[in-house]
Order: C-alpha cells, then sequence, then structure tokens
C-alpha cells in the first residue's frame, strides 16, 4: 500500500521513510509519546510513536510496517504500529517523498462518542450523553 491510499480506521502494511522527527513528550502516567513524519513518493502523513519506537525511528530511514493502524487524532488522520502491528528496518530504500500532499492536513469528520449530533453532554440537538431514567 502506499501513503496516498490510506484511510481512517484502517490496517495497512506499508513502508515509509522518516522525514522528520518531531518533539518527544511525557503523558501524566509516564508514557513516552511523539510524531514524526513520514512518506512515500505519493505523500506523507503523520505517525504516532510509542515508547521504544521513539529510540528505533531516525530521520532518514526507511520502514516496514506490517499491520500498522490508521488512526483519527483531532480529526486529523495519523499513523501508528497499533497493539498488533510490527515496525522493522526496510530493505527497501525510499529516494524522495512527496511532501507536497501530507495527508494529515486534510480533516476529517469524527463520529460523537455517545452517539447523536449534539456536543457536549445533554443540551441541544438531541446527542450527548445518554439519559438514562431510574424507575424506583
Amino acid at each position: 500500500m502506499k501513503i496516498n491510499e490510506i484511510k481512517p480506521r484502517i490496517n495497512v502494511d506499508i513502508n515509509f521513510k522518516v522525514v522528520e522527527k518531531l518533539e518527544e513528550r511525557t503523558t501524566k502516567d509516564g508514557t513516552r509519546v511523539g510524531e514524526a513524519l513520514v512518506g512515500d513518493e505519493t505523500g506523507c502523513v503523520l505517525m504516532t510513536i510509542w515508547e521504544e519506537q521513539l529510540d528505533q525511528v531516525e530521520e532518514g530511514k526507511t520502514f516496514k510496517l506490517t499491520n500498522g493502524y490508521i488512526t483519527l487524532f483531532k480529526g486529523s488522520i495519523r499513523l501508528t504500529v497499533g497493539r498488533s502491528g510490527t515496525l522493522e528496518d526496510s530493505p527497501e530504500e525510499i529516494a524522495d517523498v512527496d511532501q507536497t500532499q501530507n495527508l494529515s492536513d486534510k480533516k476529517f469528520p469524527q463520529p460523537n462518542r455517545f452517539g447523536g449530533s449534539g456536543g457536549g453532554y445533554g443540551g441541544g440537538g438531541g446527542g450527548g450523553r445518554p439519559n438514562f431514567k431510574r424507575n424506583y
């Protein structure tokens, strides 16, 4: 599969080159997380990188991701290794990455966590948190 073919919420087997490794941060529970801009000759995408993979991923290297996952973060597409994916050095080098086609720049609609079309908990629009009525 090529970068320009990925869509949200699918599993992928893909080769990519790391264009730029972005800033790493630590979550409240102490987990290390970061992002990298990765791509191939068809486009690029942001990749979320967790824990030991942060040490593995280097700018300029080409990797093979097997059974990776495409997710949405704040409506923006992200590539991730996921729970069942594997990341390894690729024997196949990617020379040039098309950085003019960044799939993470495109916004995708995200479904409401609780169904409906309203925002937040309760309130107008019929969405939000489900109304569980107690019968005493």
